[in-house]
């Protein structure tokens, strides 16, 4: 069973890096391209399509990709995609204006300054962006595997429990969570590439500083 199990679980990985990467890739531009005002009129035609379910497209997805890894990674992206690109807009408007406002006091156009300042000081709340995309990839990728597929851990899980293996089931199930929880930690150590952003600003504005309104006083502090 292990090593059926093994099979399974490096099927599954392949649908999920092609999927969730495809995601993070196009999902990180478009919530930007959102946050600049870019993209705002095409809110509406994004809001439609995330609206559908991607189980409900994936007669679609098998005719268009055939029944192979395409099509289920079509899905995951589907699902992780507005996740992420949705998240990333929300974290950078969540950041105080001031901070763009002190890098464009120092000569940065709004743009640069939005890629260079505002990006890592939303770079927590974009690394919980990904953790919840993660979460809708994985329940995407196991319905997607159950309804046609002859590998992966959705197949697995559902091949068992047709046969009442329940001890193979809950291992499906068991090891389903172990990698969420991998893939979590995994992002959560994500905060490390913070620094390739940190040198960059710092490398273009040494002298940055992030200045707020704190108990009627008007407090700058550097940006390190």
């Amino acid at each position: 069973m292990e090593a059926e199990i093994g099979e399974h679980i490096a099927a599954s990985a392949v649908h999920f890096l092609l999927g969730f990467s495809s995601a993070v890739v196009a999902g990180f531009p478009f919530g930007v391209l959102l946050f600049l005002g870019r993209l705002k009129p095409l809110v509406w035609l994004f809001d439609f399509l995330r609206a559908i379910p991607a189980i409900a497209l994936f007669p679609v997805f098998i005719y268009a990709l055939g029944i192979g890894t395409a099509a289920k990674a079509a899905i995951i992206f589907w699902t992780s995609f507005p996740v992420f690109a949705l998240g990333v807009y929300s974290a950078i408007s969540a950041v105080d204006s001031d901070v763009t406002d002190a890098a464009q006091i120092d000569g940065l156009a709004y743009a640069p300054a939005v890629f260079i300042v505002s990006i890592p000081a939303a770079w927590d709340e974009i690394i919980i962006a990904a953790r919840a995309a993660v979460g809708s990839a994985m329940i995407s990728i196991v319905a997607a595997e159950m309804l046609g597929s002859s590998a992966g851990l959705g197949f697995f899980i559902m091949s068992s429990s047709q046969v009442f293996n329940f001890r193979a089931v809950t291992l499906g199930i068991i090891t389903l969570g172990l990698v969420g929880l991998a893939l979590n930690i995994l992002l959560s150590k994500g905060k490390e590439y913070e620094k390739v952003f940190r040198f960059v600003r710092g490398f273009v504005l040494p002298d940055v500083m992030y200045c707020a309104e704190t108990d009627r006083e008007y407090t700058c502090y550097p940006l390190r």
